[in-house]
């Protein structure tokens, strides 16, 4: 375990604590301070910029409309998108703004009687415990350092969904922990790198790549070694398992794979960084 993760983890350790104090609530009062409790962890360092940077934006109240019903509550599938609705839903509660505590429990969580302690144990379980469980699943992913996350999440759309794609899968495989994921999603951010070389000119590439160029300088000196990494890592592409897999391609160990994954991300985050500013 890195020491970023053992960090995390004793505040996954509070929020369980209070978890289990909330289980253990008698009267409204008491597990409404303690759901208090709970949402105050989410907003505190470092976990609040842990989840920041991974947890996806959200449409709440869409999900809320959609998928809360006479049916029960529809979860997203995808575990990061999973997450961000339960702490969004923690805050609604905690909040008061639409949903109460207690008539949501009767309502959603299968527990219809008036026992209060039975009731909470209740939101503890269809609600509390399976968060906790996917926080924790998070934090066990692809240690990633804070700078590539805050990268990651402040990348800016292109504008080209196919591209945009292309890198969010990249970025999700990345924080995967197997072996496997890591070989995919530098093989993503390859795909990425060529579809990026012909956003400005879809017909000509070597053209595309000069005027992508030209947008992120002006600086002559600057531009000559943008050219250079761009044209190195086309190469690297072309000569290792990451484009092509012909017998004589080279493959590339994890270490390889992660260096080259982050050598790359930075020139693509850069020039697109460049073209919107400059767009």
């Amino acid at each position: 375990m890195t020491p970023a993760n053992s960090v995390l983890i004793a505040s996954l350790n509070e929020i369980k604590d209070a978890i289990s104090d909330f289980r253990n609530s008698s009267v409204p009062d008491e597990a409404d301070n303690t759901l208090k409790r709970i949402v105050s962890l989410f907003g505190k360092e470092p976990l609040d910029r842990f989840l920041t940077s991974v947890l996806p934006s959200i449409d709440f109240e869409t999900w809320r409309e959609e998928s809360i019903g006479n049916c029960g509550i529809q979860w997203p599938i995808n575990m990061d998108n999973r997450v961000a609705i339960q702490v969004e839903l923690c805050r609604e509660i905690e909040r008061s703004n639409h949903i109460s505590l207690i008539n949501f429990i009767q309502e959603y969580c299968g527990e219809n009687s008036g026992d209060l302690p039975r009731l909470f144990r209740a939101f503890t379980t269809k609600i509390l415990d399976p968060l906790v469980r996917d926080i924790s699943r998070l934090i066990e992913l692809r240690p990633v350092s804070p700078i590539l996350l805050d990268a990651m999440r402040s990348l800016p759309i292109s504008g080209d969904e196919t591209l945009d794609e292309l890198l969010q899968e990249a970025c999700r495989k990345f924080k995967d922990p197997t072996p496997q994921s890591l070989q995919d999603a530098t093989e993503k951010l390859w795909d990425s790198w060529e579809r990026i070389k012909s956003l400005e000119n879809p017909e000509n590439k070597k053209n595309s790549v000069k005027l992508l160029l030209d947008r992120a300088t002006n600086n002559t000196y600057f531009y000559n070694y943008l050219d250079q990494e761009a044209k190195a890592l086309t190469d690297i592409g072309n000569q290792f398992q990451l484009r092509h897999f012909e017998v004589g391609k080279q493959p590339l160990t994890l270490e390889q794979l992660e260096y080259l994954f982050h050598r790359l991300y930075s020139l693509i985050r850069f020039l697109l960084l460049a073209r919107t500013k400059n767009s």
